[in-house]
């Protein structure tokens, strides 16, 4: 339904016609958030991020778990890499040293990679042939080189070493996407309420960085449209040379050499999980079948399957242009993927993180970047996959309501999805600055800004929606 395709400065009005369409009276009136895309910190309503979860956490000003505990040095073939490993699971940088080297790459869920890079499998996507480093001057300003086996890796930091930070501080690591496992470094403050990801309670497991500085216990989850989960995991395939995968011939506006490899990889991300989504609808059908789903439902799930296909082609296409080199998807494993089709609560449960979070959170990501997208043909191409985006959320929530009118048992599924929901609201979000705006006029929304978009989107628009739905039920329950 392309009337219903929605963006940011319109999430309420979306919000107010879905659940008109769905014959909910629509229950709305939350404030709003703003963006921040020059690296500035301030926000309307939570977006401060100086908002404690719930006050969980290991302590406060400069509490022993903020600390990196019991350093244990990280070796390659013997040699010392520079970083520690925490108690805490955070990664702590002691030095800068040279990484050490072990080629050839024995890792080899990627095939076989380029001269010069590595076959990479952190990250929620399981394999991808990332750039190798050795020194923090092999990577860009505000990276540094994380030493690994075979060689290092650049990731985005606010440091190098303690050095670099207050006295009595560390550069140490976190997860700025809150789940899928991409590492950054910064400075520990005293006002640090925990270290790592295992100084934090399970309902608020991630230690992350508040927009002043500080570290506090948050939810948080990892998805970038509709993921293909299994065991609360997103699984994808991994990359591989070929070309059969690309719907268009592009050729990209000239961007330096840094840039257009940090698009590349952005658009391969994209792409693999486009063509995952491809077995998430597959599932979906699958379980729908299961559970006696009407007609209408499962026909527009097939129609959604051949959408997302056409997605991840162009997204492919996208990457080995940036890329100079043809690149598609590998062999996508598919245990576990059924397991509990046929129950109705985590069916309800997965449909509302792959379809009404996901799919909703997908469609305003791609029309955001479509307005912003400096080059015609991508900025075709993102419209064609907002308008796309915006029926296959608009089918997750029309399959909901279906679920929660035939099955009362996941009623209970809909009020666990809302608590979670919730308490994601309290997570701080990460900083925004000009390598964000960079790569958004190419096309691409960082995990910093998907985490702004994701929060706008949940809070004026997925959780009204929810919360309207649980409502219409308890009352049709009294």
């Amino acid at each position: 339904m392309r009337s219903l395709r929605p963006r940011l400065t319109s999430l309420e009005v979306y919000a107010s016609t879905l659940l008109l369409s769905l014959g909910v009276t629509p229950v709305l009136g939350c404030g709003s958030e703003v963006i921040v895309t020059d690296g500035e910190g301030g926000s309307g309503g939570e977006g401060t991020g100086a908002t404690n979860a719930g006050g969980q956490g290991t302590g406060t000003g400069g509490a022993p778990g903020a600390r990196c505990e019991n350093p244990v040095p990280i070796l390659v073939d013997g040699k010392d890499t520079g970083f520690d490993q925490c108690d805490g699971g955070q990664l702590a940088r002691r030095a800068a040293l040279e990484c050490p080297e072990s080629w050839p790459d024995e890792n080899t869920c990627c095939g076989v990679c380029p001269d010069g890079q590595l076959c990479s499998d952190s990250g929620e996507i399981a394999c991808q042939c990332v750039d190798a480093c050795a020194t923090d001057a092999d990577c860009g300003a505000g990276s540094v080189c994380m030493c690994g086996d075979p060689a290092g890796v650049c990731v985005p930091a606010g440091c190098q070493t303690a050095a670099d930070c207050g006295s009595g501080q560390e550069c140490t690591s976190w997860d700025p996407t809150l789940g899928c496992l991409y590492l950054e470094f910064a400075c520990t403050t005293p006002s640090d309420q925990c270290g790592g990801d295992a100084d934090c309670p399970p309902e608020a497991s991630f230690c992350a960085v508040a927009l002043d500085g500080h570290r506090e216990c948050v939810p948080g989850g990892c998805a970038i449209g509709r993921p293909f989960l299994i065991d609360d995991e997103a699984r994808t395939a991994p990359l591989a040379r070929r070309s059969d995968w690309r719907d268009l011939t592009f050729r990209p506006q000239a961007v330096s050499t840094e840039l257009a490899r940090d698009v590349a990889a952005a658009w391969e991300l994209t792409a693999q999980m486009e063509h995952a989504s491809v077995a998430a609808f597959a599932r979906f059908a699958m379980e729908l079948l299961a559970l006696g789903a009407p007609p209408d439902l499962v026909e527009r799930t097939t129609r959604a399957m051949a959408d997302e296909t056409k997605h991840a082609r162009t997204a492919f296409a996208m990457a080995s242009a940036y890329r100079g080199a043809p690149v598609g998807p590998g062999p996508l494993a598919l245990d576990g993927a059924l397991d509990g089709a046929a129950d109705v609560a985590t069916f309800v449960r997965q449909l509302i993180r792959e379809g009404c979070v996901g799919e909703t959170v997908a469609a305003v990501e791609a029309g955001e970047a479509q307005v912003h997208a400096v080059d015609d043909v991508v900025s075709d191409a993102l419209g064609t996959i907002a308008g796309d985006e915006s029926e296959h959320a608009e089918l997750a929530w029309r399959a909901l309501a279906w679920a929660i009118e035939a099955f009362p048992r996941a009623r209970l599924a809909l009020e666990d999805e809302l608590e979670r929901l919730e308490r994601e609201l309290r997570a701080p979000l990460p900083l925004t600055g000009a390598r964000d705006s960079a790569l958004l006029a190419h096309g691409v929304v960082s995990p910093q800004l998907r985490a702004h978009v994701r929060r706008r989107t949940l809070r004026e628009a997925v959780l009204p929606c929810l919360r309207a739905i649980a409502a219409a039920e308890r009352r049709a329950a009294a």
